[in-house]
């Protein structure tokens, strides 16, 4: 009887002792963070260390016409706008001056109009839209609905259309519209195969586009799209799954190089590189991206072989990058 008292009142303790150990658990939700028994980060210490986080960079956009300079995006501010830099070393002109931050600018390459487009949200609810802007008198007008999610802009070698991916059919899929750049509000839908598909660039003629689709980050494809049947036709095509890299059509050079690697073989890496700068500026790519000694040997060696490079040619080009 002693026995049984003394185990009862052991539970009893440790029982006790459990429920006031949760019942002080201190929870707190921030978002969908949910933290418990994390003390307050003093506010000194936040003010400290927001001066390393705070820090400012500059991403190249464009060369803008006549040798007036370049197009960057930097932070100044709250936001991210867009600056003009006229000489190397040159303080920047902002030319934008919105609440929102705005990006992927890119010029007309119809030097006679000197506009360049952009995306940018509107509202902060993360539908970006497709504005122009005027570089010569800063008017900027919005070219798609402002309902619907836009982006992807790419010119065509005339500079009269541009193509790009919107949601505008059904507030899911990315479809592939081209417009007139004197006409937006009539863009013709020339893609909707459903799921996220973007323009990647235009053939030299015109007559065609590069498309890419994007299913997840182990996987993606390229397909040329006329743009006269609507025929697309997949780059490569292979019953396994594919991941593509690679963006831009050579405009003097009409074979590309095709490289295909298996990848610890479970699955196929395509890249489709059209000169040997991109070459070599997707390699950079590769070796922030691999973790994996042996591919990323297997890769480098499968590259320098397509090149027809030597290691030592090879290290030189990528010190003078």
């Amino acid at each position: 009887m002693k026995t049984k008292f003394t185990l009862y009142l052991l539970l009893s303790i440790l029982l006790f002792s459990f429920t006031q150990t949760f019942s002080q658990v201190e929870r707190k939700e921030v978002g969908n963070l949910v933290m418990e028994n994390i003390p307050e980060i003093p506010q000194q210490l936040k003010d400290r260390i927001f001066q390393y986080q705070n820090t400012r960079s500059a991403s190249f956009q464009d060369w803008l016409h006549n040798d007036e300079g370049i197009l960057i995006s930097t932070r100044f501010a709250e936001t991210s706008q867009f600056h003009k830099v006229k000489i190397p070393g040159g303080s920047r002109e902002q030319i934008t001056f919105f609440t929102e931050p705005v990006s992927g600018a890119t010029l007309c390459p119809d030097k006679n109009k000197n506009i360049f487009l952009f995306t940018k949200d509107v509202g902060g609810a993360e539908f970006y839209q497709i504005f122009s802007f005027d570089v010569d008198n800063g008017n900027f007008k919005m070219l798609t609905d402002g309902k619907s999610s836009n982006g992807g802009v790419s010119w065509n070698n005339k500079g009269d259309k541009y193509s790009y991916f919107s949601t505008k059919r059904n507030g899911t899929d990315w479809d592939i519209y081209v417009a007139d750049i004197n006409n937006p509000e009539n863009a013709e839908m020339v893609a909707s195969e459903g799921g996220s598909w973007y323009a990647v660039d235009w053939a030299p003629d015109d007559k065609s586009l590069i498309l890419g689709k994007y299913v997840s980050a182990n996987e993606s494809y390229f397909y040329t799209l006329d743009l006269i049947t609507k025929k697309l036709t997949q780059v490569n095509p292979s019953s396994e799954k594919l991941l593509t890299a690679g963006q831009h059509t050579q405009k003097t050079v009409k074979e590309s190089i095709l490289l295909q690697m298996k990848i610890l073989n479970f699955k196929d890496f395509v890249i489709t590189i059209y000169n040997q700068k991109s070459l070599l500026l997707l390699l950079q790519k590769l070796i922030g991206m691999l973790n994996h000694l042996h591919f990323l040997n297997k890769a480098i060696n499968l590259l320098l072989q397509s090149m027809k490079m030597e290691w030592q040619n090879f290290l030189y080009l990528i010190q003078k990058l």
